[in-house]
């Protein structure tokens, strides 16, 4: 029998920390939303909508269509089946738009358990200390409680770039859908300004006890 998945919400989280970062990197988080929810601690990070009109009215039924009306062209053999699809195309598009409206389009990242925070926060300044490299691993594994953490680093030099890009990384392989997403699946790239602002966010947050 499979494990039974958790579906946590980030919106019902305490926010204990919010900040936006000075540096942005191509597609690294460029703000952090820290906050606790029950034993969970959660990293959040924004969804962009700068580039939609009206981004808290949740869209008409044409709207939706009319964004997506190429995906219902040729991949259905029955008018029906096309239609069914468009109906739950629609339904999916307001519960998203509704989700992250009352959320205030933040989305959770990664979640680990609250005891597992020092942890992460002494894996996040290794790998920026360098000792990672030192180590000659692949990412510091932290597995405690329901958690099985990895703290990493991947450096891109893509053809375009004068200097490799550098990102901490963080994937936690847990059975959880967190807003609608399995954390397992992914894995949250954060440059190394950003990073270091995180981890001495993570660093006040253990200090002050308040988690």
């Amino acid at each position: 029998m499979s494990e039974e998945i958790e579906t946590i919400d980030s919106g019902n989280m305490k926010v204990l920390s919010e900040f936006r970062c000075k540096y942005e990197i191509n597609d690294s988080p460029s703000a952090f939303r820290l906050g606790v929810l029950g034993d969970e601690f959660i990293i959040a990070t924004p969804i962009l909508r700068e580039d939609k009109k009206g981004a808290n009215v949740i869209p008409t039924d044409a709207e939706i269509d009319q964004e997506f009306n190429e995906d219902f062209a040729d991949d259905y053999e029955t008018e029906a089946e096309r239609e069914a699809a468009r109906m739950e195309m629609r339904e999916h598009t307001k519960k998203y738009y509704a989700d992250s409206i009352r959320r205030g389009w933040w989305s959770g990242d990664i979640l680990f358990e609250k005891q597992n925070l020092k942890a992460v926060g002494d894996a996040l300044t290794d790998v920026l200390t360098g000792k990672l490299v030192e180590s000659g691993e692949r990412a510091f594994i932290i597995k405690r409680g329901k958690d099985h953490l990895a703290v990493g680093a991947v450096s891109n030099w893509g053809h375009n770039m004068s200097a490799p890009e550098e990102n901490a990384t963080l994937q936690n392989v847990r059975n959880v859908e967190l807003d609608g997403t399995k954390i397992g699946m992914k894995t949250l790239h954060i440059n190394v300004a950003a990073a270091r602002k995180l981890n001495e966010e993570i660093g006040r947050i253990i200090e002050s006890g308040n988690f």
